[in-house]
C-alpha cells in the first residue's frame, strides 16, 4: 500500500509541472519583431573641395592721407577719429580771409585789364584806318598793334590770377576724397598748416581687402576668383567669406610667394583694417586643372 502511494506521488509531480509550464506558456506569448523599413540612397561620386590654409591681414579698400593744398591757420575742425564722412564733406576749414581778399583783388584786376584791352582795341582800329589812308607810317601802326596784343595778353593773365585766387579760396576747405571713416586726425584749431601738411587719414571700410601670401608651388591651383573663408580673433565662432580679386604681378624673391587680395563685404563694419585672419582658400579641382592643361592655347 505504501509503495503504491509513493508511485502515485511521483507520477503526480511531473504531470503537475507539465500543466504549470503549459499554463505559463499560454499566459505569456513570445512577441514577434516587426520588419524594419530601410531607406536607400543612390551613391554617386562627388569631388570634395580642396583648400589651402593661409594667414593674412585685413586692409582698407581705399586709404588716403588727406593734406592741405594751401597755407593758413586752421579755423575749424569738423571731424574726430572714427567720424564717418561723405565724399566732399569738409574735414577742416582754414582761415579764408586772406584768400577772399586775394580773390577780390583778382576780380578788380581782371576788370581793369578788360577796360585797357577795350581801349587798346579801339586804338588799333583807328591805327588801321589811318595806316590805310597813309596818315601814319608802318612803325606807328606796328606800335599800336603791339599795344593791342599786349592788352589782350594782360586780360588772359588776369583771368589766370583770378582762377588761382578762387582755387586758394576753395582749398581753404579741406574735403574728404571719398565716403569713408576718419582713422586719424592730426591738426587742431589755431595751428598753422602748409600746403603739404597732413590733415587726416580717411579709410573705406566697406568692402575691405584681405591680403594673403600664396606660396609659389600653389599658384597652379589658385584661381583668380577663388573663394576665401576666414576667421578673426574678435569673432572666433564666425566664418567670413570673400573672393580673390587682385593678383600680384610678380613672385617675391625673398619669400617665393605671390601677394593677392580678396575683396570682403563688410556692411556692418565689424571687421577692421589690421585684423589678423586665418583663411582657407578654395583651390581648383583636379578636373579643372586637367581641363585647363588640355585646353588649346
Amino acid at each position: 500500500m505504501t509503495r503504491r502511494l509513493t508511485l502515485l506521488a511521483l507520477l503526480y509531480v511531473p504531470l503537475s509541472a507539465a500543466c504549470d509550464s503549459q499554463t505559463h506558456a499560454q499566459a505569456a506569448p513570445i512577441p514577434i519583431t516587426p520588419a524594419l523599413k530601410v531607406a536607400t540612397t543612390a551613391v554617386a561620386p562627388r569631388a570634395l573641395p580642396r583648400t589651402l590654409k593661409l594667414t593674412g591681414t585685413l586692409i582698407a579698400n581705399r586709404e588716403s592721407a588727406v593734406a592741405a593744398d594751401t597755407a593758413g591757420k586752421v579755423a575749424a575742425v569738423n571731424v574726430e577719429r572714427g567720424s564717418r564722412v561723405r565724399a566732399g564733406s569738409v574735414l577742416i576749414a582754414i582761415d579764408q580771409r586772406q584768400a577772399r581778399l586775394a580773390a577780390d583783388e583778382a576780380r578788380t584786376q581782371i576788370e581793369s585789364a578788360r577796360t585797357r584791352s577795350v581801349l587798346a582795341q579801339a586804338e588799333c582800329d583807328r591805327g588801321a584806318k589811318l595806316f590805310a589812308l597813309g596818315a601814319i607810317n608802318q612803325a606807328d601802326f606796328d606800335r599800336r598793334k603791339a599795344q593791342c596784343d599786349d592788352a589782350a595778353i594782360g586780360v588772359n593773365a588776369a583771368d589766370i590770377r583770378q582762377e588761382i585766387a578762387h582755387k586758394n579760396l576753395a582749398d581753404a576747405l579741406v574735403k574728404a576724397p571719398f565716403d569713408g571713416t576718419v582713422a586719424d586726425r592730426f591738426v587742431n584749431p589755431g595751428e598753422y598748416v602748409r600746403a603739404d601738411t597732413k590733415i587726416a587719414t580717411v579709410v573705406q571700410l566697406d568692402p575691405l581687402r584681405l591680403e594673403l601670401s600664396v606660396p609659389e608651388e600653389a599658384l597652379s591651383a589658385f584661381g583668380s576668383e577663388a573663394e576665401v573663408r576666414f576667421q578673426v580673433a574678435a569673432w572666433p565662432d564666425e566664418v567670413f567669406i570673400g573672393r580673390v580679386r587682385y593678383l600680384g604681378a610678380t613672385v617675391r624673391r625673398s619669400t617665393r610667394d605671390l601677394l593677392v587680395e580678396a575683396l570682403v563685404p563688410n556692411p556692418d563694419q565689424r571687421l577692421r583694417p589690421g585684423m589678423f585672419a586665418i583663411a582657407d582658400v578654395v583651390l581648383r579641382s583636379l578636373e579643372e586643372l586637367t581641363a585647363s592643361h588640355l585646353a588649346p592655347n
